[in-house]
């Protein structure tokens, strides 16, 4: 679609999302060939990270010219107020969450594994929000390790109850194996949760180790439980970088100040195109 555009002297702006294609271009000549194709029919490409830029020039060979920077705009006025009113609570039960697609690569095992070390010395449950393809085996290894009273299955959720579910939790879990800058924990840090990731793609480009957030390993149950181990003891330090995060989504990550900046890239791409096209008239 890039390229029929450019053949018709259309204007187009394409915005990778996901970070699998960044290890799949590393890991496949062909695979990065063919996106390098792709993404050179685009007028604009704008990338959702400093990472994901560096990754364009350095791996792609695109040029500097036509890529910009905008992060993701998911720390919705909602999420805001819901982290601007939360207060902090000093619970005996910390309340995990889990937001996303059930499949493989999002660490959900780990993550099953992990509690299921934790369940005997701490006190707390995990909410999984989300469906996918390893629901079933999600389920069915939950209810091996009679983890049923500590993991709770909660479906997709919409509106009211997602919003709802954020406001209830203490802390947002997210162990995938690979990412762009994934919106969930985005929406986490808005909603003042301290967010326990793996430091892949764009993420360490946001999260500090201890200080906005807690990286982990991907892959790694071990990691994982201890850090989910640390938040769940340590209250002041699950506070502070839920306090920290929670400004740097309001700083970085706000709808309004995303979206001019998507506005004023869609009017500079379209005056690029429209500046050829007038060169080419006058020649």
């Amino acid at each position: 679609m890039a390229w029929y555009a450019r053949l018709r002297g259309v204007p187009a702006i394409m915005f990778p999302r996901g970070g699998s294609v960044v290890d799949e271009c590393r890991n496949s000549a062909f695979t990065k060939a063919w996106v390098r194709w792709s993404f050179r029919g685009a007028t604009t490409i704008i990338c959702q990270s400093e990472a994901w830029r560096k990754f364009a020039t350095d791996v792609l060979g695109l040029s500097h010219t036509n890529l910009a920077v905008i992060r993701n705009w998911t720390a919705t006025r909602e999420l805001l107020d819901i982290g601007a009113k939360r207060v902090a609570r000093q619970e005996i039960c910390v309340r995990l969450l889990f937001l996303g697609w059930l499949e493989r690569d999002k660490g959900i095992f780990e993550l099953i594994e992990a509690c299921r070390r934790l369940a005997g010395s701490q006190r707390f449950t995990l909410d999984i929000v989300g469906e996918g393809r390893a629901s079933g085996e999600a389920r069915a290894v939950v209810a091996q390790h009679g983890l049923n009273e500590v993991i709770r299955f909660r479906g997709w959720l919409r509106d009211y109850h997602l919003y709802e579910a954020l406001r209830d939790a203490d802390v947002m879990v997210l162990p995938s194996w690979a990412e762009g800058l994934p919106n969930a924990m985005i929406e986490g840090m808005a909603a003042r949760l301290a967010v326990v990731v793996t430091g892949v793609g764009a993420i360490p480009e946001v999260i500090t180790d201890c200080r906005t957030g807690m990286l982990v390993e991907p892959r790694s149950a071990d990691s994982l439980a201890r850090a989910l181990s640390e938040v769940i003891v340590d209250s002041e330090l699950r506070e502070k970088i839920a306090v920290e995060g929670h400004r740097i989504a309001l700083r970085d990550f706000e709808v309004e100040a995303a979206v001019n900046l998507l506005l004023a890239e869609i009017v500079r791409t379209v005056r690029t195109v429209n500046g050829r096209r007038l060169s080419g008239r006058a020649l």
